[in-house]
Formats: C-alpha cells, sequence, structure tokens
C-alpha cells in the first residue's frame, strides 16, 4: 500500500477461488491477503495460499499504479493553479520547462511577503471642501497599477448600468487590498467586477464599489462564481482533464 492509500478494492470474483478452499485455507488466505495489503511482507508455506494469492497480488499492484497517476495528475493540477494564481513567473518557468512544478513549489514556499512599499503609503483625507489642486494630488498619488484598475472598474460599471462612472480616489484600505490582489490577471478583474455589478445584494445597497469589490474574500467570492457556473456539472476526470488542458494552453 502507498502513503496515504487507505483502501484497496476487493473484486467479487475472488469467490471462485476462495470456494475450492477448505475453511482452513481460505482463513490463512485472507490473513495473507491483510498483511500484505499493510506491508507486512508476508511469507506463507502453504502452496495453495502462495499459488493462489499470486494474481491478487499482480491486481493489486494495477490498482495501485492507476491510484498513483491519478493522484500525480490532481496534485500536478492543483500545483499548477497555485502557481498561475500566486506566483506566475514560476507557473511560466514551469510551462516553458524551466524548472519542474517541485522545483517551482519548493521557491513559492521559500518566498516572504514583500515590506510594503513605503512610496505607496499615502493618507487621504477627503472633505466638502476639496479644491482642483487636492484632487490632482490624489490623483497623481496612484499607482501605475491603481490607476488602470479605477480605468477598468469605471469602464465596466458604465457599461452595466448604462452611468458615468469617474471614480479616482482608492482609501489607503483599498490600495492595500489591491496590493494583495497583484497575483491575478486582467481577465480575472474582469470577471469578478462584472459578477459582482451582475449580483443583487451590492446593487439594491449602493454597494457597487472599489472598496466592495476589492476586499479579498470577496474578490475571490466573485471570481469563483464563473469558475462554479463553469464546472457545477463536471466529474472528477473531466475537472482533471480540463485543469491539465488550461495549464498546457496557457
Amino acid at each position: 500500500m502507498a502513503q496515504d492509500k487507505k483502501s484497496v478494492l476487493l473484486y467479487c470474483d475472488i469467490i471462485h477461488t476462495i470456494e475450492k478452499m477448505d475453511n482452513e485455507t481460505a482463513g490463512i488466505f485472507f490473513k495473507h491477503y491483510l498483511r500484505y495489503i499493510n506491508d507486512l511482507d508476508p511469507k506463507t508455506d502453504n502452496l495453495i495460499v502462495d499459488i493462489a494469492f499470486e494474481s491478487i497480488k499482480q491486481n493489486l499492484k494495477r490498482d495501485l499504479k492507476k491510484w498513483e497517476d491519478k493522484k500525480g495528475v490532481l496534485s500536478n493540477s492543483g500545483s499548477l493553479g497555485n502557481l498561475k494564481r500566486w506566483n506566475v513567473d514560476l507557473y511560466d518557468k514551469v510551462m516553458s520547462e524551466k524548472l519542474t512544478i517541485e522545483e517551482a513549489n519548493n521557491i513559492a514556499k521559500s518566498r516572504k511577503l514583500s515590506p510594503p512599499d513605503k512610496n505607496i503609503a499615502v493618507t487621504v483625507n477627503v472633505t466638502d471642501t476639496v479644491n482642483v489642486k487636492d484632487k490632482k494630488n490624489k490623483k497623481s498619488s496612484l499607482s501605475e497599477k491603481e490607476t488602470k484598475f479605477l480605468e477598468l472598474f469605471n469602464t465596466l460599471k458604465k457599461q452595466k448600468t448604462n452611468k458615468e462612472s469617474n471614480i479616482r480616489v482608492l482609501s489607503k484600505t483599498d490600495k492595500s487590498n489591491l496590493a494583495q490582489l497583484s497575483a491575478y490577471t486582467v481577465r480575472d478583474f474582469k470577471i469578478a467586477i462584472n459578477n459582482m455589478l451582475d449580483a443583487e445584494w451590492p446593487r439594491i445597497n449602493s454597494n457597487q464599489t472599489p472598496t466592495h469589490i476589492l476586499r479579498v474574500d470577496n474578490f475571490n467570492k466573485y471570481l469563483e462564481q464563473q469558475i462554479s457556473n463553469n464546472n457545477s456539472e463536471e466529474t472528477d476526470e473531466q475537472r482533471v482533464a480540463r485543469l491539465t488542458k488550461e495549464a498546457k494552453e496557457n
């Protein structure tokens, strides 16, 4: 038995072999079987048990190989998905065969969160008497990524609501949350924002805002809605095949 494998298949047609044994031999046979699947490396002087068990042993080995192959595919698909989301540079190296999945995972585990960029720590105080000069300063305090996010958010909101959206400011919390989402692609942001704009709760509560979508738990929730809709009818084997295909294509 392999590590973490807690069950085996016992085929029904084994009864044809067991029925030809007397009760004592059958008992010895099953004891031998249980010792084998628990990695106790059993030996027997009973020739009948030894001969009868050989075919069972070969079936067990074939089943174990199938289990290990399936486990490997599932593990690789999950690892590729995590690398693509959180460590895009490592994912690209795996896909270009510059690194193995195991090497990339080891590097990813060793990485630590980068210290926050001191230049991004901007305190924004908004009052009813903000003049034009203040607005320009706040706009200039945005990084390129923050500016692109606001442009995308305003564009998608206008398309969904047919109303102008001209949000130009992100709070300190919004910026921090956006930094935590740095591994996601533009496509991921489009999916999450569109799903948020389609959702009933933020619409009726007037909460179709950057602050709402940039909360990490909210972002993942709206992003996963697309994944769940695509995968709701998939079997485990279909999911493995799809993930493997997507990993190769991307």
